[in-house]
């Protein structure tokens, strides 16, 4: 089983980043969250080191230039300062990164273990001491990036009749002709080429319907920081759209082969983009063609797309004596959650992402009941309505608890048809929440729910904002916190979970913000109002607000109180969830 650690970085080098580690198996295991300080140098020392590479690679002919732009007496001399500035640049990476260590020492040894660096801020996606950074060579892990923060769920992918390959190319002095001749050996496929397009001629290849759509993209093109340079230059944003439009349909694979282009702006677009090779920097003629080979055999061969891309590196370091840090120049781009794809697996139209996956599998092992039971639902929902919703609800519990949880979530979305209080909703919001590790997907199903008027949902709403300040404004928790501890007082005795979680979320903000006094009297509160109820059996222990007291005796340096909640966190450890696995981890890390 391959475990994936995702290292989201939210911030840029001025003011810092926040990080968020997250270590899951198809089910999360251990999550951290981490504070790395501002480092201008960091930044300035990539942008001379890129400065002084794309110099050495400039010294040979590279797509979009015509030839060398330097005198050939030059290169040693480049190469030493390249040399000499990559060291540095290393050193202050490894300083920098070397804030998380502590955080990287608790993530459980695991192999193998895919590493998904994801972040808002391209440079920290650019820097290529990524590869040789200790803790990926430690647990000789793959690693890929994500250029956004946007995490959806993907449609499950069509099955392709014949597999189909767009190969776009442009540049006066770009010769494609190597490129393309890989392409054309690819087994059992059909390729089109598009050469220098025009904006329209564009738009019609990229957002054709499905049926006459491509399962792979390749772009063998010149671009600057700005547009990709065809015989009209294209800019960033119609790209965007075109993109975003064709990774709705059955695009599997883009490869974008491209001379220092705002890649990742393109990739920043707010739906799921499908595997992604990159080229990073300038980018000599030889170089693409051979590495292009290299990857299809490996690919076609039976390695999956990151080990394709491994395998490949090895061989662009025969290449590094003209062409410094070529093997670090291609990189991965995986969506969180998604499955490095195999050739196979896109000739037979297999979806990445696990847990559409598992909805599929389940449906193909249940469908004759699936098709009864719908038929039922149509029945029930002239007769019985309420009842039918009530019902189907049941069933999605029941498969909750044997671990079934994508049959969970279809039975649960079939049961908000009927049902219209909003539990369904609530109930599916909470696997996202406590299963699948997705509060983003989660914050905007307890909306749903607590617009349909769940008192429990407009708990957990507040209590996603305060946990995950970036699913909104601070004014935003603000104002869900206080409607929440107002209109909770009013609620009915068999809500005393919502009134007890209000308390707690409002104590974990008065924490967040140093007010302990305040913070200490809100969880006490609440979690004495789901300790009465749990003795009628109707609620979850605490577990947050026993973290928030641990906290606060940390701070106060209250051994006792420590010792106290301590023993109330990990006897309640059976029910915890990925937010409470981190506090588990950190109480029993802390020394009393």
């Amino acid at each position: 089983m391959t475990y994936c650690l995702k290292f989201s970085l939210l911030g840029d080098f001025a003011r810092g980043f926040n990080c968020l580690l997250e270590l899951s198996n198809g089910l999360p295991i251990a999550q951290y969250n981490e504070n790395l300080p501002a480092c201008d140098r960091l930044k300035k020392l990539y942008k001379k080191w890129q400065e002084l590479n794309n110099k050495c690679v400039a010294l040979y002919p590279y797509r979009g230039m015509s030839g060398g732009g330097m005198l050939e007496n030059e290169s040693e001399k480049n190469l030493e300062e390249e040399n000499k500035i990559f060291k540095e640049l290393e050193n202050v990476f490894e300083n920098w990164i070397d804030g998380t260590k502590e955080k990287f020492k608790k993530i459980p040894f695991q192999q193998p273990l895919r590493i998904i660096i994801i972040s808002n801020c391209d440079t920290v996606l650019q820097i290529p001491c990524w590869e040789n950074w200790d803790f990926k060579k430690e647990r000789k892990a793959e690693l890929s990036f994500y250029c956004s923060t946007f995490i959806a769920e993907q449609p499950q992918l069509k099955k392709s009749p014949k597999l189909r390959v767009l190969a776009i190319v442009g540049g006066e002095v770009i010769d494609e002709r190597g490129d393309l001749n890989c392409l054309k050996k690819l087994p059992n496929t059909e390729i089109e080429i598009l050469k220098n397009p025009q904006l329209n001629e564009f738009y019609e290849h990229l957002l054709r319907d499905w049926d006459k759509n491509y399962d792979i993209v390749y772009f063998g093109i010149h671009s600057d920081k700005n547009s990709v340079q065809f015989a009209n230059k294209i800019e960033i944003k119609h790209l965007q759209k075109a993109l975003a439009r064709a990774s709705k349909t059955r695009l599997k694979l883009l490869l974008f082969f491209s001379c220092n282009g705002p890649i990742q702006e393109i990739l920043r677009i707010e739906t799921p983009v499908p595997p992604t090779l990159i080229w990073e920097g300038l980018l000599n003629n030889k170089i693409a063609h051979s590495f292009v080979e290299k990857f299809f055999d490996f690919f076609v061969g039976g390695d999956d797309f990151s080990e394709s891309l491994a395998r490949s590196r090895e061989f662009l370091a025969g290449f590094e004596d003209r062409f410094p840090r070529a093997s670090l120049a291609p990189r991965a781009y995986l969506c969180p959650g998604q499955e490095p794809p195999t050739w196979e697996g896109i000739r037979a139209g297999v979806g990445t992402s696990r847990s559409w996956n598992g909805w599929r599998n389940g449906w193909s092992v249940g469908a004759v009941g699936a098709i009864a039971t719908l038929l039922v639902l149509g029945l029930g929902y002239i007769l019985a309505g309420e009842a039918i919703g009530r019902e189907v609800n049941d069933w999605g519990n029941e498969a909750r608890e044997n671990r079934q949880i994508d049959r969970a979530i279809f039975y649960y979305r079939i049961a908000g048809l009927f049902w219209l209080n909003g539990t369904p909703q609530y109930n599916i919001a909470l696997i996202y929440e406590d299963v699948l590790n997705k509060p983003d997907v989660a914050y905007k199903l307890y909306e749903i729910s607590a617009r349909r008027g769940d008192p429990d949902a407009v708990a957990n709403m507040s209590g996603l904002l305060v946990l995950y300040p970036q699913l909104g404004s601070s004014e935003s928790a603000l104002k869900w916190l206080k409607f929440c501890i107002t209109t909770s007082e009013n609620l009915e005795e068999k809500f005393d979970g919502a009134k007890g979680s209000c308390w707690i979320f409002q104590g974990l903000k008065n924490l967040k913000n140093n007010n302990l006094g305040d913070a200490k009297e809100e969880l006490l509160t609440g979690i004495r109002v789901i300790e009465e109820n749990m003795k009628q059996g109707d609620a979850a222990p605490p577990i947050l607000g026993y973290c928030g007291l641990f906290e606060i005796a940390v701070r106060e340096k209250d051994a006792k109180a420590m010792i106290q909640w301590k023993n109330k966190i990990l006897s309640n450890k059976k029910y915890a969830s990925p937010i409470h696995n981190s506090c588990i981890l950190e109480v029993k890390s802390e020394e009393i």
